[in-house]
């Protein structure tokens, strides 16, 4: 696995691409459950890996198999170990949700009170054949 890895990023490192978070595109046309680890690096992997201050050098430059003695990659493996994963979109989602809730009030029992009337005003929609639209509660 680490041997394609490596091979994949030589087919694909241009020392001219920088990496920029935002310029990042998911391809939906790959089916991730059955993709390989390798599939994933592309040109913009070695510029990633540099912003976070990982020196890629012992990619290319010796076998994967020796990399668990270099201290080169023992650094590069504990700065990714220490990223945390966190789903940018969720947590935009959660905060203007949050906004949105105290701009109507800052009330809890209001917007108890709010959350129950659109529920209502639901359930008489449904029942006169309109479709249901999903709220959370609060």
């Amino acid at each position: 696995m680490k041997r394609n890895i490596v091979d994949r990023v030589r087919q694909t490192y241009d020392p001219e691409v920088h990496w920029n978070v935002r310029g990042l595109k998911a391809d939906k046309s790959r089916d991730l459950s059955t993709a390989e680890l390798s599939d994933l690096v592309n040109s913009s992997s070695v510029p990633a890996l540099h912003s976070l201050g990982v020196d890629t050098d012992f990619i290319l430059s010796s076998y994967p198999h020796t990399w668990s003695i270099s201290a080169v990659f023992q650094q590069a493996q504990s700065t990714v170990c220490s990223l945390t994963v966190v789903s940018d979109a969720a947590e935009r989602s959660i905060a203007l949700m949050l906004q949105f809730n105290q701009s109507i009030t800052k009330n809890e029992a209001e917007m108890q009170t709010l959350l129950q009337v659109v529920a209502d005003l639901q359930t008489e929609k449904t029942a006169a054949g309109h479709p249901q639209v999903d709220i959370e509660s609060h």
